[in-house]
């Protein structure tokens, strides 16, 4: 089945604006995504796009697992510690749900090559847009690379995270493989070419977690490939190719600065990818018009021996040319304090020590955790490493340490099914669509890495294929063109299916209750969401123009909109101490403390207006619950402000 455009393009759209919007981590962008996402899915139900026929048990499942996730987030409102934070993450899930759900409605059975089509075309024009940034200097890594020394060493652009950006590029390889393979068209012929920019991007993220991901998707497109030949073609033309701009783009890795403007370096590169593509299209096109001509009846066992030749050989050349060393950076730890979450991810990343903090959040309150949006306050307390982290580099941990066992298990019964739908799927694949379903499993393993062992979930560009993938195991979407499903007379044991592949059979008006009920709470918290952050961002950029009444009306608007969260109170702290408005500050100091007690900020804020107000006494016990609450970031006797 050809991929339909009226699905392709649109995933492909959606991938690409999330992260040209920096993989869409912003409150401002979270918010819209979430209220646009719920929006369509009215929409297209009203309208008849959408239907509920396609909806399975396993969905239906899998729906209600993360519809409980998102009402037990809401519950722990009333007793985190800060309001702002957890209401994030309660609009975060929103807005995963509602893709699941959206995915879920669409995937009509044989939709999955249009569904993978759009992930491989979305993530193919990513690796271009970070590739072009890198090599052709327009400097899309400038600012974080002049915060943080090791960003420069790594792409990170447009997501804003290098191993953000590499588990996205990794979740795209295993579509654009099975694209590659599947199809005699010049859609083929174009996937592997697309693979060219693809691999190099994925390289120069440096991203160790990142290329095992795509290996292992990579690995069980070509291990359930039902051509085998044209596996052995692919890899023929493929691995030369990747292995010729890994070796370029190795050498020159010390010339792609993404500070200041085009580097012969950097020209040199662009130009040979585009030739390097450019040649595999051509030759995979000859290959493919050769084989074409050949007789059909062709032994499938010869892929064997020239693929693992060809890869081994390629690998070992690079490895010979380059050393290790070359080929995957020179990861390093950073130890000196940074601001943001990409902090120390190198050999010894300190993931083991967020992990930790993790389980004892867990430990301390098992049953509830400590709250939606708690864990940075706990790791500023509890926490063995001097820098500031906002999550705990592993969904499952930070569910745990969050939300505690109810929403610890609601989240791994998710994957859980998952996982066991995907080994179904493999198991009982047959044919042409044996090839799309293993696509489809690739994908949902390297995200699984990539939520697991880092902190990608808090990017919607990022795990849109995985929950694509999830969705797709777990609906309709990868069953053969006309097989059973839209009526729940059939008795699916009797087609061939297990009865979790059955219809679900809730009445429709309870499945739309649901859907409306879903639809009226995520577009209000979305839209809270996104109108408070696009004040406070507004209230930044007149701070830091100097327009400080600017500055305090946004932010003042931002506390309307969004009254729980401590964020405006402590931005017009800040407004008024510049303002000198020592007694404001103060209120508005007090006022963040209160609906963030374990927020050290307000209280090192506040100590530093005592200061100014003359107020020793005060500044020094202020600055003691700020240290206590943070006590490796500010450990240092200069951390604190001076009387």
């Amino acid at each position: 089945m050809l991929p339909q455009p009226s699905i392709s393009l649109p995933v492909a759209a959606g991938i690409v604006a999330l992260a040209l919007a920096e993989g869409g981590f912003s409150a401002s962008v979270l918010g819209v995504a979430t209220v646009a996402t719920w929006l369509l899915i009215g929409g297209l139900l009203l309208g008849g796009s959408l239907g509920l026929g396609a909806v399975t048990r396993r969905l239906t499942v899998l729906i209600g697992l993360l519809a409980a996730l998102a009402v037990w987030t809401a519950l722990s409102l009333s007793w985190t510690a800060d309001d702002g934070a957890g209401f994030i993450d309660l609009v975060r899930i929103l807005l995963y749900t509602g893709l699941v759900l959206l995915v879920g409605l669409g995937a009509r059975a044989g939709s999955a090559p249009s569904w993978l089509a759009g992930i491989a075309l979305g993530g193919t024009v990513v690796a271009t847009i970070a590739l072009g940034s890198r090599l052709l200097g327009l400097g899309g890594d400038q600012d974080l690379a002049l915060e943080l020394n090791l960003a420069a060493e790594r792409l990170s652009y447009p997501i804003g995270y290098w191993n953000g950006l590499g588990y996205l590029l990794a979740m795209t390889l295993p579509a654009v493989a099975w694209l590659t393979v599947a199809a005699r068209t010049s859609i083929a012929r174009a996937a592997l070419a697309g693979s060219v920019p693809l691999v190099t991007a994925l390289f120069l993220t440096s991203s160790r977690g990142a290329m095992l991901a795509g290996a292992i998707g990579l690995l069980i497109v070509l291990g359930f490939a039902v051509d085998r030949h044209r596996v052995t073609e692919a890899a023929i033309v493929a691995v030369p190719a990747w292995a010729v701009v890994i070796i370029a783009a190795a050498v020159a890795r010390g010339e792609l600065s993404p500070i200041g403007g085009p580097s012969a370096a950097g020209l040199a590169i662009a130009a040979l990818v585009a030739a390097i593509a450019a040649g595999a299209h051509l030759t995979f096109g000859r290959l493919d018009a050769r084989a074409a001509a050949q007789p059909a009846s062709r032994p499938s066992r010869q892929v064997g021996g020239p693929v693992v030749a060809a890869a081994l050989a390629a690998v070992l050349a690079v490895i010979l040319v380059l050393g290790p060393s070359a080929l995957l950076g020179e990861f390093r730890y950073e130890s000196t304090a940074v601001q943001g979450d990409s902090v120390g991810f190198a050999s010894d990343s300190g993931r083991s020590s967020f992990w930790d903090a993790a389980l004892g959040a867990f430990g301390e309150a098992p049953l509830r955790g400590v709250g939606a949006g708690g864990y940075e306050a706990y790791w500023s307390m509890n926490g063995d490493l001097a820098v500031p982290a906002r999550n705990a580099h592993s969904a499952p941990l930070e569910t745990l340490a969050e939300l505690g066992l109810p929403g610890g298990l609601s989240l791994l019964a998710a994957i859980g099914l998952g996982a066991f739908g995907a080994v179904v799927t493999l198991r009982r694949q047959r044919g042409r669509t044996r090839g799309a379903a293993a696509a489809v499993v690739g994908i949902f393993l390297a995200g699984l890495l990539a939520i697991g062992i880092d902190w990608s979930w808090e990017l919607p560009a990022v795990v849109a294929p995985f929950l694509v993938s999830l969705t797709l195991i777990c609906g309709s979407g990868l069953r053969p063109a006309g097989a059973p499903g839209g009526s729940l007379l059939v008795d699916s044991r009797m087609a061939g299916y297990e009865p979790l592949d059955a219809p679900s059979r809730p009445a429709p008006w309870a499945i739309g209750l649901g859907i409306g009920g879903g639809l009226l709470v995520a577009v209000w918290a979305g839209g809270v969401l996104a109108l408070a952050a696009i004040q406070l961002d507004r209230s930044a950029d007149r701070l830091a123009s100097g327009d400080l009444t600017g500055a305090a009306e946004a932010a003042r608007s931002a506390a309307q909109i969004e009254p729980w969260s401590s964020e405006p109170a402590l931005r017009l702290a800040e407004i008024e101490q510049t303002a000198a408005n020592l007694e404001a500050a103060e209120l508005r100091a007090k006022e963040a403390i209160r609906l963030a007690p374990e927020d050290f900020r307000s209280w090192l804020l506040m100590s530093q207006i005592q200061v100014d107000l003359g107020r020793v006494a005060a500044a020094g016990t202020y600055g003691l619950r700020a240290q206590a609450l943070a006590p490796l970031q500010l450990g240092r006797q200069d951390a604190l402000p001076e009387p």
